[in-house]
């Protein structure tokens, strides 16, 4: 994959960590673009998860490890003034979650809920990408 080619939008794209680096590198020279980054290492549990896109993404308040209260702030975003979202899990095959439980939810709240809000429901200058590094 090309990192110049910004254009893939409303999308989970799956990549190794090298390329990784590159696509943030390129999202982060973007205007109205705003690029978080989680460690996939650091994350064992829900609530750690959810800590992680807290701060990651700047929640104004905590959702108390609440899953609609994040899965709602992930639909907004409203509060960071941007069009383009990214969020690329480093390290997302090798280390990142041991429970298959909880990475299967996850990855079903994108790949269900957020994404395809972000494609369908807001206006088509706004978009969400999560990138998988491995």
């Amino acid at each position: 994959m090309n990192p110049k080619n910004l254009e893939m939008k409303n999308t989970i794209l799956v990549m190794s960590e090298a390329e990784s680096h590159q696509w943030s590198d390129q999202y982060n020279a973007q205007p109205k673009t705003f690029c978080a980054e989680i460690d996939g290492r650091k994350i064992d549990y829900s609530f750690e998860y959810i800590q992680e896109i807290e701060i990651a993404f700047q929640f104004p308040v905590s959702c108390n490890d609440d899953w609609d209260t994040y899965i709602r702030y992930m639909k907004g975003l409203h509060w960071l003034d941007m069009q383009k979202h990214v969020l690329i899990f480093h390290y997302f095959r090798n280390d990142f979650l041991n429970n298959p439980i909880l990475r299967g939810k996850i990855i079903l709240s994108f790949a269900e809920e957020i994404i395809p809000f972000w494609k369908y429901q807001t206006n088509k200058k706004d978009d969400f990408t999560l990138i998988l590094a491995e």
